[in-house]
Formats: structure tokens, sequence, C-alpha cells
């Protein structure tokens, strides 16, 4: 491996169009890669199909694709297009969605400081009543927000297990006879270079993200919900140094967003799915060195984000039509 990245090396997966959600994730990955080191670079390639027919096609859509610098492209009868990001403009189409009074929420990584904060903020609507999940016993900040927030209640659960969240909504179900939304925002990180990854921390990062979205999503099928949202990160978008796999796991949520929607579409799921990709909160959640900080701010113009700027931000797209919505906080110019 070492000799190799002596020399440029160009990585293409190439998936159908039906298996994009299971292979197009990949793309956090080869984001990483090429920011750990910019001799290697790395797409993702969706086409119509693998038939024998589309042969030749594939061929030419492979060699075109060598030497073009996009990184998520799909071929879709006949047309090339290109994953590119979009200013969210007032325009954008609004949906009747809100935080009702006396509605029942679920927040999964409700023991971390993300799940604090949108604790408190859901509880400001009237009667709401909250379901906070972790993967550990309740802390002294859990026991404090109890105190604080009667109407929430604490389950151990660890979202990637499948029978864990089964009995989770069985519980919720049972107690509260409805369930109106979920926050899913559990996650786990293992930061270190792709070189120095090991297969127990990659599973472990991914299993929090990618089985938690698909565990939730099967447990509530039958569920009448107004939305799923899941909270991602900006890692997913444009990658990030020594987080490979969180990078993949957050594009795999942006991905999962997208389908679910489409099983709404045919009834096959109810309430609306957004992914939100979170930049750094200010003294919210998982932190960074100032070293990073510093880099995030010169490299892409990007500050840690406050918390009322996050909130704000939050309605704004839980009541927009988009499946997915970046959230960069800084200098706008950059």
């Amino acid at each position: 491996v070492k000799e190799n990245l002596r020399q440029t090396i160009s990585i293409l997966v190439l998936c159908q169009e039906q298996d994009y959600l299971e292979y197009g994730f990949v793309s956090g990955l080869l984001k990483s890669a090429h920011q750990e080191n910019p001799k290697i670079t790395g797409k993702v390639i969706q086409v119509n199909s693998f038939s024998v027919q589309e042969l030749e096609t594939l061929k030419g859509v492979i060699v075109a694709e060598q030497g073009t610098p996009e990184t998520e492209v799909r071929y879709k009868g006949g047309k090339r297009e290109v994953k590119v990001l979009q200013a969210l403009l007032p325009s954008v189409g609004s949906l009747p969605v809100k935080i009702k009074e006396d509605g029942v929420y679920l927040i999964t990584g409700g023991a971390g400081g993300l799940g604090l904060i949108f604790a408190r903020h859901l509880n400001q609507v009237k009667g709401t009543r909250l379901v906070l999940t972790g993967r550990s016993e309740p802390t002294d900040a859990i026991t404090a927000l109890l105190n604080e927030l009667p109407n929430a209640t604490y389950y151990r659960c660890d979202v990637g297990d499948p029978e864990a969240v089964n009995e989770l909504i069985e519980k919720i179900s049972d107690r509260f006879s409805r369930l109106d939304g979920i926050l899913h925002g559990a996650g786990v990180i293992r930061d270190s270079f792709i070189m120095k990854k090991i297969p127990e921390e990659i599973s472990e990062v991914l299993r929090a993200k990618i089985s938690g979205v698909r565990n939730l999503d099967e447990a509530t099928r039958s569920a009448h919900l107004d939305f799923m949202v899941y909270f991602s990160s900006v890692s997913g978008v444009l990658g990030n140094l020594g987080q490979s796999d969180y990078a993949s796991a957050n594009a795999y949520l942006d991905n999962y967003a997208v389908w679910r929607n489409g099983l709404v579409l045919t009834g096959e799921r109810t309430g609306r799915t957004l992914s939100i990709n979170w930049p750094l909160w200010k003294g919210v959640g998982m932190q960074i060195d100032s070293e990073s900080e510093q880099y995030l701010e010169k490299q892409w113009g990007m500050y840690p984000m406050p918390i009322a700027e996050g909130l704000n931000t939050f309605e704004k797209l839980l009541n927009c039509t988009v499946d997915q919505g970046i959230v960069v906080f800084g200098n706008e110019s950059k």
C-alpha cells in the first residue's frame, strides 16, 4: 500500500440505481481518503442497470469519468447528472410539519449534548412527552434533565440492536398509545486515519448510524409518524480527516432520507423524512481541538454555530420540502 500511494490512485464505485442506498454512502469514505492523501481520488457513479445490453454504455461511462472531478454522478435516461449544493431559497415549498401540543417524541442519543438541547427545545411546546435513549445507564446530566423535565423518560437502548429497538417502540406504544416524531441523534466517533482504522471501531461507528436508522424505520413502519429526522453531519457531504467511517455513516443517513421519502409516496411509510447535516455546534456535543477549529475556519470559513441559530434552522428545515439540509455557519463568502 505504501508503495502504491506514491502514485495517484483513482477509485470508481459503480452501482445500479436500485442499489444506490447500499453503495452511495461510500462517497464519505472516498472524500475523507482524498483529504488524508490528495493522491487518492474517488467517485460514486449511479447507472440504470448492469444488464448485458448496457455493457458498451457502461464501458463508455467508466472511460468518460476517469478524468472528471465530480465525486457523485448518476446517469439517468442517458443523461449525466452531478450532485451539487444549492442555497435553500424562500421559494422552496413548505409543509405543515411542526412539534404539536401533547405530542410524543423519541430522541435517540438523548443523553448527548444535542439530545439535551433538543429535549429542552421540544419541551417548550405545551404537553409534549419525550422519550430519550442512550447506550448507557442514566448519567448525572440525564438525571438532572429528568428532574427539570418531568414529562421526559429515559430508556437505555442500543439502537444498533434490532430487538432492543423493537422493545423500545413497544414500550412507547404501551405507555402513550402513539408516537408522533423521531429525532435520530445517536452517534459514535472513533477518529483515526484510514491506515490505522480497525474493524471493531469502524463497526461501532457504522452501527450507531446505519443499523440504528434501519432498525428505527423497520420498528415504526406501521406507526403514524409526523416526521423522522436524522442528525447527520457536514462530514457526510465534505468528508473529514480521520473520520472516513463517520463521514460514510452520515452519508448513509442522507441517502436513507431520500429512500424513505420514496416509501412515503407509495404509502409504505408515513411522515416526512429529513436528514440534517449539522456543523460543529458551539459548546455542544462532539467538540474538536483548536487546531481543527482553525482548519475549518481557514479552509471552509466555518465557525462553531450558536445554539439559537441551530434551533431556528431546525424549524425552517422541518417545514420545507427538501430531503436533506446542509447547515453551515460562518463566513458566507467562503
